[in-house]
């Protein structure tokens, strides 16, 4: 994939883009408003993930750095490296809390180097696989990036001068990566898509990828999406931890958005050198581009790739961190049940843009929201499977027993009447579904080989690509879990 120059729109927009992002319980402190107080109402797009295990493991972690914190403000060291290896110090030792046994995983501090001569600045924690090398006496390692799970740059206090350091230094990582990926490329390296082909399928509501070179036959919006979600899956999560700082979601929100803008139209400054995850206090930046989180990408052609929380950055980094290490170890983590999930108020979405004499690159474009506002936004919703009419049940059948459906077929237009619908809305309503994609020719059927549904009392049905989070589902709702499976033979 070429570079990509950045090129940004900084502009208001009314009504708020909510991402139902991550599953989990409320931190403690949690404000909660009804949904009456959500401001102007505009597009919400959802997606829920895990819950259960995670929650647990934060209030163990939050409660341990809220005793170990409390312990150093009686330290009487007004020298700034001291402290900063005591808040790094703590952050190892927190986090060295929620590696699974077995996998050959630590957390170390030391240099990032990759076979072509690149050696970044001092990385203040990272966690890697295997054994890297030490060098000498000083507790620091050196690893290779190919190694590198997760980088961390630690703060006591962020301020914005520290996260714009913070940001150029593991954009340094980001950069090396990309090279990194380029040659293994070159030498023949075909990179594992599933993860990235799904979140793609997904968004755009476009078939599913099987080869990483399947890129070069894709529309220029759309391959610049699958770029991202590959990198996203391959190269290291990037985290700015500050354990203090900004006092509101809007202050974060808008360092964020003045250091971007500052930065327009240089290279280096696209979707995927933006952190996954950037804390102060309370406060966090969350990357919503597939690791875990992500949101379908809206009519216009804008996707959701930035979105901002408050009073849970421990259950982001567990998520974001195991979401990792899942897929690089190729494990499945202690998830939970899945059925509460968390909504973040979108902050920046991007889309591909051309100035028609070569220059491509992100259009991006921002939605500022007053404290107020912010703060009116219910942050907490229930996991729930699509709820769909009756009639739709005879496109699972059919797409079970075809293998899928042309858009076109007297079928599937029949289908479209049924419901009172233009086949063009009846597929807008399908794909919005996220378990249903349509190729390039009109050929639509399950996102992933198959689907779940369960009938309600009703008449209706309820239908997910989660199995288990049906079953879990049902059992809270009282519902007869009589699942049927729809698999899509072809």
């Amino acid at each position: 994939m070429p570079q990509i120059n950045y090129k940004k729109i900084r502009r208001k927009t009314k009504g708020i883009t909510a991402i139902r992002a991550v599953s989990r319980s409320l931190r403690r402190k949690m404000k909660k408003k009804s949904d009456n107080n959500q401001g102007s109402g505009g597009d919400q797009k959802d997606i829920a993930l895990p819950k259960g295990t995670v929650s647990r493991l934060s209030d163990i972690i939050f409660d341990f750095i809220e005793v170990e914190k409390a312990k150093y403000k009686s330290f009487d060291y007004n020298h700034n490296p001291t402290l900063g290896a005591l808040y790094e110090a703590l952050t190892q030792e927190s986090f060295n809390k929620i590696l699974p046994a077995g996998l050959d995983l630590k957390i170390v501090s030391g240099f990032v180097y990759d076979d072509t001569g690149f050696r970044s600045g001092q990385i203040d924690r990272m966690l890697i696989s295997g054994d890297p090398a030490p060098l000498g006496y000083t507790g620091l390692y050196e690893c290779h990036i190919k190694n590198v799970l997760v980088v961390f740059e630690v703060k006591k206090t962020l301020r914005k001068d520290d996260f714009f350091d913070a940001y150029e230094h593991l954009n340094e990582i980001s950069k090396a990566y990309a090279e990194y990926f380029e040659s293994c490329l070159e030498a023949g390296w075909k990179p594992d898509i599933g993860y990235a082909a799904k979140s793609y399928a997904q968004i755009t509501g476009k078939q599913e990828p099987t080869d990483y070179y399947d890129i070069h036959r894709m529309e220029r919006s759309d391959a610049l999406i699958f770029y991202t979600l590959v990198q996203e899956v391959h190269s290291p999560v990037s985290i700015i931890h500050g354990y203090g700082g900004y006092k509101t979601e809007k202050g974060i929100r808008s360092v964020f958005l003045d250091f971007l803008e500052e930065r327009q139209r240089k290279h280096g400054f696209g979707a995927t050198s933006i952190p996954n995850l950037i804390s102060s206090g309370d406060f966090s930046i969350v990357k919503v581009t597939g690791m875990p989180f992500k949101s379908p990408r809206k009519d216009n052609g804008y996707w959701p790739l930035v979105a901002s929380n408050r009073q849970n950055v421990i259950n982001l980094m567990i998520e974001i961190i195991w979401t990792k290490i899942s897929l690089f170890c190729d494990v499945t983590m202690p998830w939970g049940t899945d059925l509460e999930a968390e909504v973040l108020p979108a902050l920046m979405l991007g889309k591909y843009a051309s100035d028609g004499s070569g220059n491509a690159g992100w259009m991006f474009s921002s939605i500022e929201l007053e404290e107020s506002t912010l703060e009116s936004i219910e942050r907490s919703s229930q996991w729930e499977p699509q709820i769909l009419d009756a009639r739709v049940s005879d496109v699972f059948f059919y797409i079970s027993l075809h293998g899928g459906i042309e858009k076109n077929s007297e079928v599937f237009i029949k289908q479209a009447k049924d419901n009172n619908l233009s086949p063009e809305e009846f597929l807008r309503n399908l794909l919005d579904t996220n378990l249903f994609t349509v190729d390039d020719s009109g050929f639509i059927q399950f996102i992933r080989g198959s689907v779940h549904i369960v009938e309600l009392e009703d008449g209706r049905y309820a239908a997910t690509d989660h199995v288990e989070r049906l079953r879990n589902w049902c059992e809270e709702n009282s519902v007869q879990p009589n699942i049927t499976n729809f698999i899509n033979f072809s």
